[in-house]
């Protein structure tokens, strides 16, 4: 005799339930309430005057910032450069490196 196993609904539908109902209603409401957040955000005062000084290049960089950048980028800080100068004159005396004389 062959058992005829009975589909028990699994994988679970949430759609036509009074949850899925109150699921996307609270979904669209997070969504309101975030889209009216940034509108009023966009409406202060202070945020106008922040986006006024980014159009007008508050946050650019100054020509000695881009320098020193530079500087960095290719390795020309005037410190390691004198300490590069050293090691090489005293890699070039091609004396015998004692640490310790006893």
């Amino acid at each position: 005799m062959a058992f005829e196993i009975k589909n028990s609904g699994k994988p679970r539908q949430v759609r036509g339930t009074t949850a899925y109902k109150y699921r996307n209603l609270y979904v669209f409401g997070v969504f309101a309430v975030s889209g009216l957040s940034w509108f009023l955000f966009e409406q202060l005062p202070t945020t106008k005057k922040l986006n006024e000084k980014i159009k007008n290049g508050y946050w650019d960089r100054t020509p000695e910032e881009n320098y020193r950048l530079e500087m960095i980028k290719n390795n020309f800080n005037p410190d390691t450069k004198n300490l590069k100068e050293r090691k090489e004159e005293i890699l070039s005396k091609n004396e015998d490196f004692v640490p310790i004389k006893i």
